[in-house]
């Protein structure tokens, strides 16, 4: 194929294309790792240039953190931004962890100032990657109480990055960091 070359984009012929996210996200620091791997060919027109194949390699001790989120207050989007001849997409992966734990508390206050990897599964069993070496996504997370009547109290966490396109991260689903302090 020669890189001008485009694939045809066909129906989704009776496949689930099923919307959201599934309740986990993980996410690390970008100096838990030894190496961030990349897409399997970015001059590709296929799915090549959007695919990372190999697993990321961790510090040792150091790992994926886990953290539950409720799907149906959790969204996805890639949106266009740049300029005339510089355009990107801002990857933002909106995820609402419940309740007012000190720990959560903690996790906001800390990830506002560090960079990171952030992976997360789609209702369709595919895995997206916001954030690559060099480039790391940001997290901030709020905090709302909601009222008696109305919803329930909770962090939503944002994490965010500017790329030229969506990473699809095809080595699996990320092992998380265990309790005692090693990789699962």
């Amino acid at each position: 194929m020669a890189s001008t070359d485009y694939v045809d984009l066909n129906s989704p012929r009776g496949r689930d294309n099923a919307p959201g996210i599934k309740q986990t996200v993980w996410l690390a620091p970008m100096d838990y790792f030894d190496t961030i791997s990349d897409v399997v060919d970015p001059a590709s027109f296929d799915g090549d240039a959007v695919t990372i194949a190999d697993p990321h390699v961790f510090k040792a001790a150091k790992g994926w953190i886990q953290m539950y989120t409720t799907v149906e207050k959790s969204n996805f989007t890639a949106e266009a931004a740049g300029d005339v001849d510089a355009e990107m997409v801002q990857p933002k992966l909106t995820f609402f962890h419940p309740g007012d734990d000190e720990a959560a508390a903690a996790m906001a206050r800390r990830v506002k100032n560090d960079r990171f990897i952030v992976i997360f599964e789609t209702q369709n069993g595919k895995f997206i990657q916001i954030g690559a070496k060099n480039n790391g996504a940001k997290v901030v997370g709020t905090y709302d109480m909601g009222t008696v009547g109305n919803g329930g109290n909770g962090w939503t966490f944002e994490a965010t990055s500017y790329d030229n396109f969506i990473r699809f991260y095809g080595a699996g689903q990320p092992t998380p960091l265990q309790s005692d302090g090693g990789a699962a």
